[in-house]
């Protein structure tokens, strides 16, 4: 029985130890105006996904705060939302999705409900090394929302924690308007925008990325405009190398209203 148990746990060990580090292999924008949908694929700056990575997706819409978004690809799969909705007022919108496993794909589609003529930007990130079963940390804090309705340059993260040791960490920023000249990164603290992962001087969405090697404990980080701009929102979001326990998350936005688990329901 012993030599078993001692089997079991090298076999554990050794599997966890060769799998390859959490890692960034792409990220992949689009954004279209006057529309209701935008579709990242590889006539733009996309490659063919590899399958069993992780993808991660972050649309915005700076019309109203009730469309609801959809994600779809090229394998036609199910992707898991990343938390609730975020609104800076009723006139802004952000939502991430995630894709465990994901098979190998050549587009991926965010559509907003509702007939919108609006400007839409998303970004994806393709990662290697994440947990093929659930890689979501299952700390509660995650993911942490932020928005701002005032007219600014920075918008800082809400407060973030995990359990797992080896993470990645995104923020991504949606603003109402054009970036301007630079997305800057908060390097001080290790971040940084991968080659795709803003959508440059005319754009409205960049995700930064960070990689981890230990717990995280009530993190914040930023995302800096050269351009200030209103209708401002963030969902700071974080990935693990190893299967997280299911559990439900909870995010109040504007007016009480909170995402549970995919849907809206209105807070106490």
């Amino acid at each position: 029985m012993k030599k078993f148990i001692f089997a079991t746990f090298l076999f554990c060990f050794f599997t966890h130890s060769s799998r390859a580090a959490i890692a960034v292999v792409q990220a992949a924008n689009n954004q279209v105006t006057s529309a209701t949908a935008s579709t990242i694929n590889t006539s733009g700056n996309m490659v063919a996904t590899t399958a069993g990575n992780l993808l991660y997706i972050s649309c915005y819409e700076g019309v109203n705060n009730t469309s609801t978004l959809a994600i779809t690809d090229s394998a036609s799969q199910t992707w898991i939302q990343a938390g609730g909705y975020v609104s800076a007022d009723t006139s802004s919108n952000q939502a991430g999705f995630y894709k465990p496993n994901s098979a190998s794909v050549t587009s991926i589609t965010g559509t907003w409900s509702g007939s919108l003529s609006a400007t839409i930007p998303c970004i994806m990130y393709e990662i290697s090394g994440a947990a093929t079963g659930n890689p979501f940390d299952a700390n509660t804090s995650n993911p942490a929302s932020s928005s701002n309705t005032a007219s600014g340059n920075t918008l800082n993260s809400g407060t973030l924690s995990t359990n797992n040791t080896n993470d990645i960490l995104l923020y991504a920023v949606g603003i109402g308007g054009n970036a301007g000249t630079n997305w800057i990164a908060d390097t001080g603290h290790g971040y940084s925008f991968p080659t795709n992962s803003n959508t440059g001087s005319t754009g409205r969405l960049g995700i930064e990325s960070k990689i981890v090697s230990s717990p995280q404990n009530g993190v914040t980080t930023f995302i800096t405009t050269s351009n200030a701009q209103l209708h401002r929102t963030g969902i700071f979001v974080a990935f693990a190398d190893t299967n997280q326990p299911a559990q439900m998350n909870i995010n109040f936005g504007i007016g009480g209203k909170a995402a549970v688990g995919g849907k809206t329901v209105i807070g106490k």
